[in-house]
């Protein structure tokens, strides 16, 4: 994390953050100041997917050699050895509770070992069964009935409460995926949920606080989540994303799916009416019938009514909330599926609030390679490990903070 030939990053601490997709793995080096500065990217690699498919291991061999030249391939561009990683996943088995913790005043005042009492026994009282706790949130504390939002330190008290949240995964899911990146000789320091990190690059503080929606629509899963007064209010995720795209466009225009997802990434419009009634694209059809020109407006019908099918999954996750009406900022659209031309126009119609697409917040360094939006994940789980947000694989009750998560390349040659 210390680079022993640069005297100016002493106060400066290196993380890897690993990105399991269905489609793309992404992996990045960040460097990240004490001071509130930006995080430097270091260095950006990314390779097609093999052995994972909806966040989930389906061939542990292939994923972790996947890793392995993934990890090799950032290591010769950021110039770094990588021993530790801090994993994004997205994974339907996401579920978010609440626990309330309480402890006595040990003297007079209110100490911060007090307040740690009460967030154990609020841990403690986690108890999904077959699901891993990864992230837990203070939502705020309660001394002798009195609300605060930050810890009551030197109050006088005799009882202190704490509300926590708590975000869990599939713990089998979970353990899947740590050996296929123990596999590729590097060990997990944290798992961080994609709608967590998500969110850290592409919410302001302001949006959070007066109400906002996100949607991130990655390769073979959908993730929606609802944020209100600074605070998480629900979160799901769903099979479905770009995957599904590709197979309306190969039912509906006859095509096969390696193609149909070469329109898509080419072509893709999400109203037909945006479409140019003179813009033709070639499209190779399934059996023996020669290659032909279809009309763009056909590939809008195709995907039209499942995107807006995948709009109305998180307008009914808003609707369970009851916060409609609420959500002042309206709408945030992440993942590489917003980059579809018209899915805003899409999305205000259907929604009738006000939407944008998601950029990874400020960068220096090679920001320029982190700049889409199915990037922001990534900057956001190195956002949240600059703040100590992330429980430590290892020991959950403790924070992950790896003090030599990365080191130069020419160290190895002392070993």
């Amino acid at each position: 994390m210390l680079s022993p030939t640069r005297r100016k990053q002493k106060n400066r601490d290196q993380v890897c953050i690993l990105d399991l997709g269905s489609h793309t793995l992404r992996a990045a080096v960040f460097s990240c100041g004490l001071d509130g500065q930006p995080p430097e990217v270091l260095g950006v690699a990314r390779r097609s997917a093999e052995g994972i498919g909806a966040g989930a291991v389906i061939d542990l061999p292939a994923l972790s050699s996947c890793i392995a030249a993934l990890l090799e391939q950032l290591e010769h561009m950021a110039d770094t050895r990588v021993s530790r990683v801090v994993v994004v996943v997205s994974h339907p088995s996401i579920a978010l509770d609440r626990a309330v913790g309480m402890a006595s005043v040990s003297g007079q005042l209110v100490q911060p070992k007090d307040c740690r009492r009460a967030e154990e026994a609020a841990r403690q009282r986690f108890s999904r069964r077959r699901q891993r706790l990864v992230h837990e949130a203070v939502q705020g504390y309660r001394l002798d009935g009195r609300s605060y939002r930050e810890k009551p330190h030197a109050l006088k008290g005799q009882r202190v409460e704490v509300e926590v949240q708590h975000l869990s995964l599939c713990e089998a899911t979970l353990n899947n995926l740590v050996r296929a990146v123990r596999a590729a000789k590097v060990q997990v320091e944290a798992i961080c949920s994609n709608i967590l990190a998500t969110a850290a690059s592409a919410l302001s503080d302001d949006e959070r606080q007066a109400g906002v929606a996100l949607l991130e629509m990655g390769a073979e899963t959908c993730s929606s989540s609802v944020y209100a007064e600074g605070e998480l209010i629900a979160a799901r995720c769903q099979r479905g994303g770009g995957r599904d795209l590709t197979l309306a466009l190969s039912r509906g225009l006859l095509v096969p799916l390696k193609n149909a997802e070469k329109v898509k990434v080419s072509s893709a419009l999400a109203l037909s009416e945006m479409a140019d009634e003179q813009q033709l694209v070639e499209v190779e059809t399934i059996g023996l019938r020669d290659r032909r020109e279809l009309p763009r407006r056909a590939i809008a019908d195709a995907i039209e009514s499942t995107l807006q099918q995948q709009l109305q999954g998180l307008a009914s996750l808003v609707s369970e909330t009851g916060m409609a009406s609420q959500l002042s900022a309206g709408l945030v659209l992440a993942g590489n599926g917003a980059q579809i031309e018209g899915l805003v126009e899409l999305a205000e119609r259907s929604l009738s609030v006000p939407v944008r697409v998601a950029q990874p917040r400020a960068l220096v360094g090679l920001a320029e390679l982190v700049d889409q939006p199915g990037d922001c994940a990534l900057v956001g789980a190195a956002l949240l490990w600059s703040r100590n947000e992330l429980p430590s694989w290892e020991s959950p009750e403790r924070r992950a903070r790896a003090k030599r998560n990365t080191q130069p390349r020419w160290f190895d040659l002392l070993m």
